[in-house]
């Protein structure tokens, strides 16, 4: 009869793997400088990480894919209006203050190209 301590840890399976020269002496590297006390203990949470990441990507494009949802739902594209978003823009710099706030907006200029009309802002520091 096992004792509880091995029936609650994972089966061991052992599997062969090739690696590369580069990734073999990475991880015997990391033996040696004793962050792992085996390859295999490296391999493993290379695992996890792998599989961490696995998951996150599956998490983030199911976020996308509600964004998406959510943006076609939403109605049709209305027409890009760059006077309009300009003025939006130019109305928060002012309500924003006098510039002395800290924000990257107040260590700002805004100046107009005469050669095409547009307004930019510069960066004063």
């Amino acid at each position: 009869m096992r004792s509880t301590v091995e029936s609650a840890m994972p089966d061991i399976l052992k599997i062969s793997v090739a690696l590369t020269g580069e990734q073999v002496a990475t991880l015997k590297a990391a033996v040696d400088s004793g962050e792992y006390a085996t390859t295999s203990e490296g391999v493993r949470e290379a695992l996890r990480d792998w599989h961490l990441k696995r998951r996150r990507q599956r998490e983030d494009i199911g976020r996308l894919r509600e964004l998406w949802d959510e943006g076609k739902a939403s109605g049709p594209a209305q027409p890009f209006d760059s006077k309009r978003t300009l003025a939006a823009a130019r109305l928060r710099l002012k309500r924003s203050g006098p510039g002395d706030d800290g924000s990257y907006a107040s260590r700002c200029a805004v100046y107009r190209k005469a050669d095409r009309g547009a307004e930019v802002l510069i960066d004063k520091d």
